[in-house]
């Protein structure tokens, strides 16, 4: 039984994080699809669309500097969304794997639009909006019910003394990492256009970050380069006190423990 109730944690905690995740990444893909048209717009001021080469236009030397430079952000942020589109797909496909046999008809449904988005068929927006509906629905079918169903045949083990892992901070440490990363990346986007930390704190009131980093630290944001997940993982670190840059890989390790080690006979 407690064997079954780790499942149960780290399934739905798999399909709430990959939820989120979706969520981020559909205010993403709107942006993009407005970054798209403004892009369109740029590769006519700059040349492109009069004979020149993409290579050739960017080699001039100061010739619409200003459009240029808008038209690389632009396009820096269209590769990262594009990304994390890759990133959450897979994230979803594994969450439907490990639901399985349950999932199974919204896993058909899953590589169905799979098909139709790499045809082109759907277009970055329709293709985010439906995959979330089918884990939002997904995660509808794990009830702990089903999750003891899917456990009866795999039980899984705990380690040391009997009292096992603690799944739970792992998980919530592994959580909070994971939401400040999103939060820390959304800025980085953010940054590379005019934007103050009222306009941020305006367009991303439920961020964490507002509450973990000083008002100086926040403005040094918009100052200061940083990477998004390595500074996620400095604040995360930072929180539950530990120094350890090990830490986090030790606790995605127990928790993919958690799901796959078999009892021994």
């Amino acid at each position: 039984m407690l064997a079954a109730n780790f499942k149960s944690f780290t399934l739905q905690e798999s399909f709430a994080a990959c939820l989120r995740e979706l969520d981020d990444v559909v205010v993403e893909v709107k942006q993009m699809i407005e970054d798209t048209r403004r892009i369109d717009d740029l590769l006519k001021t700059i040349g492109v669309a009069h004979g020149r080469t993409l290579e050739e236009t960017i080699e001039l030397p100061q010739e619409h500097a200003k459009e240029r430079n808008e038209y690389q952000g632009l396009q820096d942020a269209y590769r990262l969304t594009q990304r994390r589109i890759s990133a959450v797909t897979a994230q979803a496909r594994q969450c439907l794997v490990d639901g399985f046999p349950a999932t199974e008809q919204i896993s058909d449904e899953f590589g169905t639009l799979m098909i139709r988005f790499g045809k082109m068929e759907v277009g970055p927006d329709i293709f985010i909006l439906k995959v979330r509906g089918l884990i939002r629905k997904a995660s509808e079918i794990i009830s702990p019910g089903a999750v003891a169903g899917l456990a009866a045949g795999q039980k899984r083990t705990i380690r040391g003394n009997g009292r096992g892992p603690d799944l739970q901070t792992s998980g919530e440490r592994i959580a909070l990492y994971n939401q400040l990363s999103r939060e820390l990346a959304a800025v980085h986007r953010e940054v590379k256009k005019y934007v103050t930390v009222e306009k941020l704190k305006t367009k991303y009131p439920g961020f964490r970050i507002w509450e973990m980093l000083s008002e100086q630290e926040q403005r040094q944001l918009l100052d200061e380069k940083f990477n998004p997940r390595a500074y996620a993982r400095t604040l995360t670190l930072g929180q539950y006190g530990l120094t350890s840059l090990s830490t986090l890989k030790k606790d995605r390790k127990k928790l993919r423990d958690a799901q796959v080690r078999p009892t021994p006979p």
